[in-house]
């Protein structure tokens, strides 16, 4: 039992130190592996069917990166990630977009700051690149992509 708690503590620990170093959308978060976030999501799971006070039953470190790390990477296997993952190796017509995908100076993350208050245009921009789908969901996550 302590050995699965630590590898499900340092599996956390190791996600929110690389989603604090990187920001989400750049080429290093796109390229995780995607079915280590579906494993990952598996953990995620079932620390949202363990009550806080089953004490008896559940098995699982409480830890505060936990929210943040499952949140990440659920965006990561949504629409909204694979047009990210696709964008990355295409022209993109609209500049907001281009620079949403591709910039992650400190100018081009100022910029992205600047463009996430004009959500309508980055959800018309990803549904011309992508799909309507792709939009939605970056609509849907736009305030936890603002955190991020």
């Amino acid at each position: 039992m302590y050995k699965f708690c630590t590898s499900v503590e340092t599996l956390f620990l190791d996600y929110a130190t690389f989603f604090e170093k990187n920001v989400f959308g750049s080429k290093e978060t796109l390229d995780l592996d995607i079915s280590n976030a579906h494993s990952t999501l598996k953990t995620c799971d079932r620390y949202s069917n363990c009550p806080s006070l089953n004490k008896f039953n559940c098995f699982l470190p409480k830890m505060p990166q936990v929210g943040g790390v499952c949140k990440r990477m659920f965006i990561l296997t949504t629409p909204y990630a694979n047009c990210l993952r696709s964008l990355q190796n295409q022209t993109i017509q609209s500049p907001e977009l281009q620079t949403l995908v591709n910039d992650f100076t400190e100018d081009g993350i100022a910029k992205k700051c600047l463009d996430l208050k004009k959500r309508s245009t980055l959800m018309d921009a990803f549904s011309q690149e992508c799909d309507e789908e792709a939009g939605r969901h970056f609509k849907y996550f736009l305030a936890d992509l603002k955190d991020g």
